[in-house]
Parts: C-alpha cells; structure tokens; sequence
C-alpha cells in the first residue's frame, strides 16, 4: 500500500474546454504548421484525470489503509471500494484496493485492480508495486504470473508514448498567499496530444513542490520540502529543500541523481547536462548540520551518488544561464517570481536582433516582435525548420538593467523562409516545445496551446510545459 494516501492528490474530469484568455496576444495558427494526427488504435495509456478526490474519497482512502495495516484485508477492501465509488480515477485508492485484495487471498481480483492502475500510471507505480510487501504473495501466485507477463507490453506502449509527446508537467496552484510557488499537484512526464493522456515519469509524491520534464535533455527533475506560506523575515527562505531527484524521461521510474539537501534554501540552482547535474545551494543557517557551511556545491554523474564539497556564492555564476554544454536551468530557492526555469539550444545563437543557425545564416528578427532589452531562450523543431525565441520581458522598477522572470514574449522563426510570427506575451510563464515529430506547443501564463495548422488547441487546464510565475517587476519584499 501507499502511505498517507490521501496526499497523493489526483483525480478527477478534465476540462477541454477552451480556458479563459489571459492578457496575452493570441496569434493566428501558423500557415506551415501541421494539423493534428488522430488517436492511435492501440490501447491507451496514461492518467486521464488530474483533479483531486474529493474529502469523503480520500477519507475512505485512508482509512483503508489504516485497517489494511491493522490486518483487516476485507473491511479495508470495503473502505476502498467506497472511496472508488466516489472518485473511480482514484489511482491510488484503486493500488490500495489491490493490496488489499491481494492480502485476503483474492489474487485474481487483485490482478485486475492493478492492471488498471497500470493502465493510468505504469511507470509512477510498478517501482513501489514490485517491493511491496502487500503484493509479496501476489506476485508468486498465477495470477501475478499473469500480471508479470504483461509488463514487456506494457512498457512498449509507455515508450511509445514518451517518444511521442511533449515534456510537460502537471501542475496546480496550492493554497495560500504564496499559492504558485506551492503547489498542491507537481509531477513530470510527456503529453499525449494523440489521445489526451499524460504519462508521468516521476512517482507521485506529497512533498514534491517542483516538477520539469526537459526538452533538451532526456531528464525530468522533482524537488521535495516544504512551502511556508508565510515569510518570517528577510532571511527566512520560506520553504525547506529536503531532496533534488533527476529521473530519465523513460519507463524507468527511478532516480539517475539525488541531491539530498536538507536546508532552508535562499538560492538553490540546479543545472542539466547530458551525462551530468551540478547543484548549487546557498542557505543563511547552513547547509545540512553545519551552521559554518552556507554555500555548497554538489555535482552528480547519473548513475552515481553525488558529491559535495564547500563553495562561494560566486560559484554559482557559471551555471546560472544556459550554455551549449548544460542547456537547463532551474532555480529552486525562494523568490518574487516561483521556480524558474531556462532551456536554451546552445547550438544557435540569439545577440539582439539577429538569430544565428548552427549553419552560421542570420536572420534578424523584427522589432516588433522581440524583446530587445534580453538575450532570448531558444529551442528549435527537431528538424531545424522553425526557432522558437522566449524573452522574460520584465525589469525590476529600482534596476532596469537586466531581466525578470514574471512577464514572456513569444516568437517562432521558419529557418527556411525567415518570417517571424509572434506567439504572444503577457504576465506569468511562457516557453514554447516541440515533439520529436516537429508538433508545436506554447505556454501563455498558464493555459498551454498545441498550435496547428486548423488552430489552437488548448491543453487541461492542469498540464503545463513549465511551471507557474507570478509577474513582479516591484523592488524588495
């Protein structure tokens, strides 16, 4: 069984309605870009549903698991059963319900229970299934025989649908002053916009607070703690950082790098490169059980613990922006903005106004569409035929030198013909990815468009490419 089921906060309908606007521009759908393909025949895969159960459902849900850990396999059944009567997507209660079945005898019913949370979340949970010992017996009987014959396939229809979405997050807002940088719902994964069905490559967790799937990289990265809602000062970090996981975008469901941190964090920068993650961490009462220790700089090769050693703050410089050898970066400590995150192809070059390609071509873009003030975030189609350019377009008010998260402008280049199209701005995140089949997706605040030839189609109002952020261009708390 899982824990404290009823943090593990997913599910319910999806809204594919289209969202409300916010203040951004919304363009026309680009004249080259390619329509959608229908849905797949083969069976789907993935979660359906993002919302949280509701209170009864998660009440019931916990308390089967505490009869469950009393030894009372069948009232525990009997709970579970009725949370799914309230919430049927409830993945986690559905899992509980298997152990529980599984620990009164009823291998067979506990087959079908957990095969269908493997149909919703395969690579979240087969890790945790495979160690439980609530399934222990299960798996030797064969009825798990039946099962453990079923995950060759049901690993190729999850890398199928890796290798076909986009990197995308769930995300949604906690509650509270500090709601974006809290969130109640964080996990990494791809989009299926074949079949409307995110496939997370991260386990669920309750004390995750930031999620990203890299477009760039094959990585996605969870980072767990907690958010105060409330500051206690100005050097009160307002959350902890207890772990930094990097998972491969796969079906693999298991770490290549942990960071465990375990501070209170003013700045804490974690920067992707193929083989490798470095983490910088600064904290005002020191890092782990050392006061005298504030600054620390960790380095990760996947596959191998991390290693640490003391650092300045100035350290931190070389992976703070993106370059051609660690093309990701995300900050992960307190500040105005909530968690942001920089993906940039260091292959191309942006030097206002002009693009350059790998090819050594420049097109220069139009004033009217950029955002002189910054360099730009590039990321390109596999194929190299459209350039996607993000701006952060905000300056703080008391320093109107460089650039701030909170505020995105938006424009893609057809590397072919060099006419530049604007994706928009406004207030809050933008970013912009492609699918490895040249499909385009953008972020505008929060609502996520795929842009096709026949339009926008607007994404569940829970999946995002990047997470949430507030627009603040004001000096000081």
């Amino acid at each position: 069984m899982r824990g404290i089921a009823g943090a593990f906060f997913f599910l319910a309908a999806c809204h594919h309605t289209s969202p409300p606007s916010d203040a951004a521009t919304s363009p026309s759908p680009l004249a080259g870009a390619s329509a959608s393909p229908s849905a797949p025949s083969a069976p789907v895969v993935g979660l359906a549903t993002f919302a949280a159960p509701s209170r009864e459902a998660v009440s019931k849900n916990d308390h089967g698991v505490a009869l469950l850990a009393a030894g009372k396999p069948a009232d525990a059944a009997s709970e579970l059963e009725a949370a799914l009567a309230l919430a049927p997507d409830f993945v986690l209660a559905r899992y509980n319900l298997a152990c529980a079945r599984a620990r009164a005898g009823e291998f067979d019913a506990a087959a079908r229970e957990l095969e269908a949370v493997f149909d919703s979340d395969f690579v979240g949970m087969r890790a945790h299934a495979m160690e439980d010992a609530d399934l222990a017996a299960f798996w030797k009987s064969p009825a798990g025989a039946r099962v453990s014959a079923t995950l060759p396939s049901y690993e190729a229809r999850y890398r199928a649908v890796i290798d076909r979405g986009v990197r995308a997050i769930l995300w949604r807002a906690g509650s509270g002053g500090r709601g974006l940088v809290n969130p109640s719902l964080a996990r990494a994964g791809v989009w299926d916009p074949d079949t409307h069905r995110f496939v997370a490559v991260t386990p669920p967790s309750h004390e995750a607070f930031f999620a990203f799937s890299s477009s760039l990289v094959p990585y996605a990265v969870l980072a767990t703690g907690s958010v105060r809602d409330m500051l206690g000062g100005d050097l009160d970090a307002g959350k902890s950082l207890a772990r930094v996981l990097v998972y491969p975008i796969s079906t693999a469901g298991a770490p290549v790098a942990t960071f465990a941190v375990n501070t209170e964090p003013q700045t804490a920068t974690l920067s992707l490169a193929a083989t490798n993650a470095k983490l910088h961490v600064f904290s005002s009462v020191g890092i782990g059980s050392d006061p005298e220790r504030p600054s620390v700089m960790w380095t990760a090769t996947y596959g191998s613990p991390a290693t640490m050693k003391p650092s300045k703050p100035e350290d931190r410089a070389p992976i703070m922006k993106p370059t051609r050898e660690r093309p990701v970066v995300m900050e992960l400590g307190y500040n105005h903005w909530g968690y942001p995150v920089e993906e940039s192809d260091g292959a191309y070059s942006y030097t206002p106004p002009t693009l350059t390609l790998p090819t050594g071509a420049k097109i220069d873009i139009p004033k009217n569409v950029a955002f002189y003030k910054g360099p730009a975030r590039v990321v390109a189609s596999p194929t190299g035929d459209r350039v996607a350019l993000t701006w952060n377009a905000a300056v703080l008010t008391c320093s109107p030198g460089g650039t701030i998260p909170g505020r995105y402008k938006m424009a893609v280049v057809d590397t072919k013909t060099g006419n530049t199209t604007s994706l928009g701005e406004g207030d809050g995140a933008g970013a912009v990815s492609f699918t490895k089949s040249g499909r385009m997706f953008v972020q505008r605040g929060a609502h996520v468009f795929e842009v096709s030839a026949s339009g926008e189609i607007p994404l569940p109002s829970d999946v995002r490419l990047v997470p949430d952020l507030a627009h603040d261009d004001q000096c000081g708390f």
